[in-house]
């Protein structure tokens, strides 16, 4: 056993090697003195391993000095407390307020299955709110589960029951796949007669459709094969033929020194884009932890990919949305009876619970925007907006009339025009009925082009001048269609560009233009009640060449709003290269020299 000088020793020694900084006083502040969320789970787990015992990140929240986590560690060796798989419960405290609180806030692990992303939050609400949060143990995953969001609901509903005594109420908070599982404790609690004060969604999801070398089949022995030996620098398979998942993970974690760690987390970090920004600390694991991490990751991330929202619950939703992510979603506007509320945060979907954007989130969590309330209606539309009439139209035309040119087209005409023009390499600005709202093209504002050319994404980006990786593209689809060219999986219908799916084998070589290189599509479907004259040409144009959809991205300009009026669309038509302007029913060009 460690002497109590040897153990404040190595406290100190960790934080100096965390935070590159060896003049540090025992009343220094972890986060004053450079500390982060990504250096708080680097030093959380060389506590764990320097004294073989498993500290929550509530102990790190809380005991923010050398001296205060030195009593922490010296009570927790003293009194026997280290933890075992068994004694782990899924209720973690990140903050405590100061004094009674009419609410407990509840913070729903993400993806990763842990709640390390609401560390910054929770030094926020330290002294303000009573915060408790919610994760996996990652001592069951030595090898993936199968779990679903509804199941992994039930337990933590359960365990809330065996924590909480008493009409205590709750505010769910879920960021990112934390919101799905939120939704789903919200219904049981409701069931139960125990309905919570609020849901508060922190850009979450409403679906998961993210690529993942998971997506087809179980955790088979057979997938789980294929998924290793993809690692053949690890050597002959450590495993017999025959052998279960739980015996080939067993297996792998004999393999597993520092160096193939470090090789290991990079690969699969490759396979799996997310795990590196919710599991940032991967390598730096013991080898048991990087193995159940892993596995306890890929068990949640395919959860979430076999989950959609079903039902309604009659407590207000509040939709925390960052600027820029594209996980708004107004179908949650129809999962309750109460109000919902949104509100923007500045950030993006990971920034918003960093240091910098804490502060915000916290704010927004303990006290809702009451003056952005959008309550639950029966049909929820993106388009909101504003709609000019043909004569608001045509008197703005005439405001640019020595730039532009311009021929009215009634009815079907201009679906027919325009139809001809897209079986060509052009660029069309489209601009139809209200405008919608959000930061993408939903079939009201944005540009057209033919996907049956290889090259088109380059020449929008050249002719809109903004970089390519900078703007989403998405082919756009009549929903009756998209079974047909896409592999759409248990839904039919895709509204906004959010679900990346296969393109059928038969219709790679037809829509070039819009399928990404491994063979999916960022899809987007169109009905006739969504956007009727969009949904008319879609049949028009594919009458005329056999290709099935168009090729759509937003056309805003840096740091600016999509287009909003008329006037908005003549600018940007103008100063861009893009070929042709169809407002209303009108079909713009540019005079020589306005180009």
């Amino acid at each position: 056993m460690k002497t109590e000088d040897e153990v404040r020793a190595t406290i100190r020694d960790l934080w100096s090697q965390v935070l590159e900084n060896d003049e540090l006083a025992g009343d220094t502040d972890f986060f004053a003195a450079g500390g982060s969320s990504l250096k708080s789970l680097i030093l959380l787990t060389e506590l764990n391993e320097a004294f073989e015992t498993e500290f929550e990140i509530a102990e790190l929240v809380d005991c923010r000095t050398i001296d205060r986590q030195f009593v922490a560690v010296w009570n927790r060796l003293h009194r026997g407390e280290s933890a075992t798989p068994h004694q782990q419960t899924v209720i973690v405290p990140l903050a405590r307020a100061n004094g009674e609180q009419d609410a407990t806030i509840i913070a729903i692990h993400d993806v990763s299955g842990d709640v390390y992303g609401y560390t910054s939050l929770a030094r926020e609400l330290s002294g303000q709110a009573d915060l408790h949060g919610i994760k996996l143990a990652h001592e069951r995953f030595e090898a993936p589960r199968a779990l679903s969001i509804a199941g992994l609901a039930e337990e933590y509903v359960a365990a809330l029951e065996s924590e909480f005594d008493g009409p205590r109420r709750f505010v769910l908070v879920g960021w990112s796949l934390g919101g799905p599982v939120g939704f789903e404790m919200a219904k049981l609690l409701e069931e139960r007669g125990r309905p919570i004060e609020r849901l508060v969604l922190v850009d979450s999801p409403y679906d998961l459709d993210l690529p993942s070398p998971d997506n087809a089949g179980a955790f088979t022995p057979e997938h789980e094969r294929a998924l290793l030996d993809e690692f053949t620098w690890l050597g002959d398979p450590p495993y017999p033929h025959g052998a279960s998942v739980e015996e080939m993970w067993r297996a792998v974690r004999t393999r597993v020194d520092t160096p193939a760690k470090e090789r290991l987390a990079t690969e699969l970090q490759d396979r799996f884009p997310l795990m590196a920004r919710v599991i940032p600390h991967l390598a730096s694991l013991n080898e048991t932890e990087f193995i159940c991490y892993v596995n306890r990751f890929r068990s949640v991330f395919r959860a979430g990919r076999n989950h959609r929202p079903e039902g309604t619950i009659t407590a207000p939703i509040d939709l925390l949305t960052a600027t820029r992510s594209r996980n708004f979603d107004p179908r949650w506007f129809t999962h309750t009876s109460a109000t919902v509320r949104r509100q923007a945060l500045d950030g993006d979907h990971f920034t918003i619970l960093d240091r910098g954007s804490a502060p915000a989130t916290a704010r927004a969590i303990l006290t809702p925007d009451t003056t952005a309330e959008v309550r639950h209606a029966d049909s929820v539309t993106p388009h909101l907006g504003p709609q000019d009439d043909s004569e608001t139209i045509e008197r703005t035309l005439r405001e640019f009339g020595d730039q532009v040119s311009w021929t009215r087209l009634p009815g079907e005409e201009v679906v027919d025009q325009v139809a001809e023009l897209l079986t060509g390499k052009v660029v069309i600005g489209w601009f139809q009925g209200r405008a919608e709202h959000g930061s993408g093209t939903l079939g009201h504002r944005g540009i057209l082009a033919n996907p049956g050319f290889p090259d088109i994404e380059d020449v929008i980006s050249t002719r809109i001048e903004r970089p390519e990786q900078l703007r989403p593209f998405a082919p756009i689809v009549l929903e009756s269609d998209a079974v047909k060219v896409f592999e759409m999986g248990r839904g039919t219908g895709s509204p906004y560009p959010t679900s990346v799916v296969p393109v059928r084998p038969q219709y790679q070589d037809v829509i070039p233009g819009a399928t990404h290189a491994d063979g999916t599509a960022d899809v987007q479907t169109v009905t006739d009640e969504d956007a009727p004259r969009l949904a008319s040409l879609l049949r028009r144009f594919s009458a005329l060449t056999g290709v099935p959809c168009l090729i759509t991205t937003s056309w805003d300009m840096a740091g600016e709003p999509v287009e909003c009026s008329p006037a908005d669309a003549l600018h940007r038509f103008l100063a861009t290269e893009i070929d042709y302007l169809v407002l209303g029913d009108h079909l713009v060009t540019k005079r020589d020299g306005s180009a």
